[in-house]
């Protein structure tokens, strides 16, 4: 598998032989996490907005510090709605209104796209295409959908890549 930067497509592992029709996964170089982790906000948006999926950068607990235009769209929200929040206030998930808040129910404990975020935060170790489903809230009620996430840490904060969304049909 080839392994490449996310932002200048840079080949992150150039001392590997790889076959050009390999599958790709994406991390990022030092020079573009550089510029984003010491940059203004402006340029880290802007950063972030050269990955077409969409991708988001958060801190400690999973507090959201910037997220990309197909994120954002993703969520339904602006980027100043999403700052500064939650992850699970960005997504909707409905253990989010519960008393207590994101991260404070029984089952935030086994949400996978939060223990995904905190095991790289904790370990540094960058995760690719994991499982995970939110419940999230809708007008029309509760609904499961269905994530494939990607993470890497950066300067102590996680970028965090949506590779796939598929909702469910059982709304």
């Amino acid at each position: 598998m080839r392994r490449v930067c996310g932002w200048c497509k840079k080949d992150l592992n150039p001392e590997q032989d790889h076959i050009s029709d390999a599958p790709v996964t994406h991390g990022i170089c030092s020079s573009c996490a550089l510029q984003i982790t010491t940059g203004t906000s402006r340029s880290a948006r802007e950063m972030l907005n050269m990955v077409e999926e969409p991708v988001f950068l958060l801190g400690q607990g999973g507090v959201m510090h910037a997220a990309n235009r197909s994120g954002c769209q993703l969520v339904g929200k602006e980027v100043d709605a999403v700052v500064d929040r939650m992850l699970g206030e960005v997504f909707e998930c409905a253990e989010a209104g519960r008393p207590g808040g994101c991260g404070m129910s029984i089952h935030c404990s086994m949400c996978t796209m939060r223990n995904t975020l905190l095991e790289t935060l904790d370990t540094g170790n960058s995760a690719s295409k994991v499982p995970a489903t939110r419940n999230l809230g809708s007008p029309e009620g509760e609904r499961d959908v269905h994530f494939l996430i990607s993470t890497e840490q950066v300067d102590g904060r996680i970028l965090m890549k949506i590779d796939e969304v598929n909702g469910s049909d059982d709304s």
